[in-house]
């Protein structure tokens, strides 16, 4: 008997936000094949998750060629964990195996508005650009996600920046990458011949972003550089 995948994994889920994902148990002996039991470990964590077991179909069970029947096991992420990463382990055991089967279950909920993009640590809401050529200057190109049940009516606008001068920030039209998310190009400029500055710790530069989000109603992104 053996689960075909070991690990699951949700990533940046909204807080409201449900998913599905399942993974497939075969077994290669002649003979009855049942799921005894499937169960979570983590308390916290299990109350919002949940498991469907069902036979594998004909379709589903021919990928698997020396398997003589099948499970598969729906596992499902239910609305309500907080921000941050969450971790469970589905057992699963059977009547034809002493021991029982784990899978792994690995996500986080991230907030529904994201700052994506090269030199991000979004965690932080930082972007870091290092030294720029006086010369040169640089402009640098991010992005803020947004996802959840409020995307479609989420405007994002920017409302100030810091410093005033030798710095700028522009919001580009929206990006409909896919049907769950929106993507809002922001690009961050300091032109050629900008005065040194060193922009770090205490001194970033910022870009303040508003939003019509009902629980985010502003972003700060902080922007390191020299």
């Amino acid at each position: 008997v053996r689960v075909d995948r070991t690990d699951v994994h949700f990533h940046d889920l909204s807080p409201s936000e449900s998913a599905t994902s399942s993974v497939n148990i075969y077994a290669y002996k002649e003979g009855e094949f049942k799921i005894e039991s499937s169960d979570f470990g983590n308390p916290r964590v299990a109350k919002f998750l949940g498991v469907k077991v069902e036979p594998l179909s004909e379709s589903e069970l021919a990928r698997e060629p020396k398997a003589k029947s099948g499970y598969k096991a729906t596992i499902d992420v239910k609305p309500g964990l907080s921000q941050g990463d969450f971790e469970d382990n589905l057992t699963i055991t059977t009547n034809q195996s002493t021991d029982p089967l784990t899978v792994k279950i690995i996500g986080n909920i991230a907030s529904d508005i994201l700052l994506m993009g090269p030199n991000v640590y979004r965690e932080k809401t930082l972007v870091t650009l290092g030294a720029i050529p006086q010369k040169e200057g640089k402009k640098h190109t991010i992005y803020l996600i947004v996802k959840g049940p409020h995307r479609e009516e989420t405007k994002v606008a920017i409302e100030s920046i810091e410093p005033m001068k030798d710095f700028s920030a522009t919001l580009g039209e929206a990006i409909h990458d896919t049907t769950k998310t929106t993507r809002y190009p922001i690009t961050i400029e300091i032109p050629p011949g900008a005065a040194p500055a060193t922009r770090g710790d205490g001194s970033y530069a910022h870009v303040h972003v508003k939003t019509t989000h009902p629980e985010i109603p502003e972003i700060d992104i902080r922007v390191r550089y020299v």
